[in-house]
């Protein structure tokens, strides 16, 4: 248990939470806020990160085309490695975004896959050290998905 009385388990859940409610809301500090300082982010298919600050600038970048995302985050695995201040998790999510076309219309793109984790403990937080998105599947109109 933490001084604060949350299982390990749950602390890092809390971790992997926080991101999905940062990028859904938009709040770039509490996104910042979930990683260290040197992480490593790769997004399979999209793109990759290397430090917190690429990783809440590339994010920010790739977000604001969407006018809502909701990520949905569901069973969220942790195992201890062999570091006493590390574990992995791998959490299951499916991510909606959706975007306000020019003729109008709202295109919707959603896709599910698996965050892989690698998490430190540093001054008494959970941080993601590394971050894996494996998409598994996708659906939707590819119109939302585009850079312009």
């Amino acid at each position: 248990m933490s001084a604060a009385g949350e299982p390990l388990r749950d602390q890092i859940a809390l971790t992997v939470a926080r991101y999905a409610r940062a990028v859904d809301s938009r709040d770039w500090d509490l996104l910042g806020s979930c990683f260290t300082e040197d992480a490593e982010v790769v997004y399979r298919g999209y793109n990759s990160y290397d430090g917190r600050d690429a990783v809440v600038a590339g994010c920010r970048r790739s977000l604001v085309r969407f006018r809502e995302t909701r990520h949905l985050l569901g069973d969220c695995a942790v195992e201890f490695n062999a570091d006493p201040m590390g574990a992995d998790s791998r959490c299951y999510l499916i991510a909606t975004h959706l975007r306000d076309e020019p003729d109008g219309e709202t295109s919707r793109f959603t896709l599910g896959g698996t965050y892989a984790d690698r998490l430190v403990l540093r001054d008494g937080a959970w941080l993601i050290r590394e971050r894996i998105l494996d998409q598994e599947w996708a659906s939707g109109d590819p119109r939302a998905m585009r850079w312009d």
